[in-house]
């Protein structure tokens, strides 16, 4: 009695193009443009909110408009009564000012707060820093009607203060220039703080645990 043996059979190749090749071809393109339509929003949203209305402001300070009718060409006089104006200047020095109280003072006050909260040991931590955190969170139109109070000259807690403390008061906080920029420096000071405070103490979080480590 005979066995027959049959060779096994082996699938025919496939041709080239076939199905499945072009899935794999599809697949490898689709992966390469996946990063890019997940990065496109960003593209998108900074292109309608930023990009455009920067250039379509530089154009119209060449231009003399009220914000009807048609944009009348001006070139450079605009930026010629610009520079000649005394205001603009004193702008500058005044955002300069306040550039260096937030880089001079409430940059490293914020560190020296992180660094005292992330002390081991320190009782109510979480409640540090709700308080801290608090004045961001505020409104601003609360924090200005509160702050006028407080900085009114003949009835004002900073002038009381003065008065009971010292003997003098009366100071015009906001009616003062220089005064006015005092004011304004302590309201930055106790807004920002705290804000950038939280973001030192994370640092300050993620550095013990990885030297833990």
């Amino acid at each position: 009695m005979s066995a027959s043996t049959t060779a096994p059979t082996r699938p025919a190749p496939e041709p080239a193009g076939s199905g499945s090749e072009v899935g794999r071809r599809s697949s490898r393109r689709s992966s390469r443009f996946a990063p890019y339509v997940f990065v496109s929003p960003f593209y998108v949203l900074f292109g309608l909110f930023l990009l455009i209305p920067i250039i379509v402001g530089f154009y119209l300070s060449l231009t003399e408009w009220a914000g009807f009718g048609d944009p009348e060409w001006v070139g450079l006089d605009n930026y010629e009564r610009l520079f000649s104006d005394r205001q603009f200047f004193q702008s500058l020095r005044n955002t300069a000012v306040f550039v260096l109280v937030s880089m001079v003072i409430v940059v490293p006050l914020a560190l020296l707060v992180a660094q005292a909260l992330n002390a081991r040991g320190l009782r109510l931590r979480d409640l540090f820093r709700f308080i801290y955190f608090t004045p961001i969170v505020l409104s601003p139109i609360i924090i200005a009607l509160v702050f006028q109070l407080m900085y009114d000259r003949n009835f004002g807690v900073f002038n009381a203060i003065l008065r009971a403390v010292f003997g003098f008061g009366g100071i015009d906080w906001l009616g003062s220039a220089v005064w006015a920029k005092v004011s304004v420096s302590i309201l930055i000071v106790w807004r920002w703080t705290g804000y950038l405070t939280i973001f030192f103490l994370v640092v300050c979080r993620r550095y013990v645990l990885g030297y833990m480590r």
